[in-house]
């Protein structure tokens, strides 16, 4: 009997099937399903797994993810120098929410050196890359300005 070859496909990059073949954002998505109770009998460490596969494949949502679980200690180490770590990676490739949380850390000088120019400059970026998206981005850009305008304008 023939095998439908798309069924074939998919199975071989399904994560469901086989985690270890899967893409980055496979993974990304199987960590969120995770982390959100969508996956039975996987717990928010199983997300954090899934979350740093993917990340270790360069995919900067996960690269936030896993910033994001070390940052609050969810399902791995709490570690402000280690989500620093991956926040830049992600903000390095221009993913808006990274920006925001490497630009936050800076400003707060957790993890990473306190530097006012750098976190600055990452919600700046944050912010003209929203403004080159949809309408929907505006709340990002009036958060991101309550932010920066007191930096700005002492």
């Amino acid at each position: 009997m023939n095998a439908n070859p798309i069924s074939l496909a998919k199975q071989s990059t399904n994560p469901d099937n086989d985690p270890n073949t899967a893409t980055a954002k496979e993974l990304f998505e199987r960590g969120r399903k995770a982390e959100h109770g969508m996956l039975p009998g996987a717990s928010i460490q199983d997300a954090a797994k899934y979350y740093r596969k993917a990340a270790l494949l360069g995919y900067a949502p996960a690269q936030n993810a896993i910033g994001f679980c070390h940052v609050t200690g969810q399902g791995v180490k709490q570690s402000d120098s280690i989500a620093a770590a991956w926040f830049k990676s992600a903000a390095d490739q221009g993913f808006e929410p990274a920006l925001i949380n490497y630009g936050a850390l800076c400003l707060d000088g957790k993890g990473v050196e306190h530097d006012i120019e750098k976190g600055k400059d990452c919600l700046c970026l944050a912010i003209l890359s929203a403004s080159q998206h949809s309408d929907s981005s505006n709340w990002m850009e009036d958060e991101l300005f309550t932010w920066i305008e007191p930096m700005v304008n002492p």
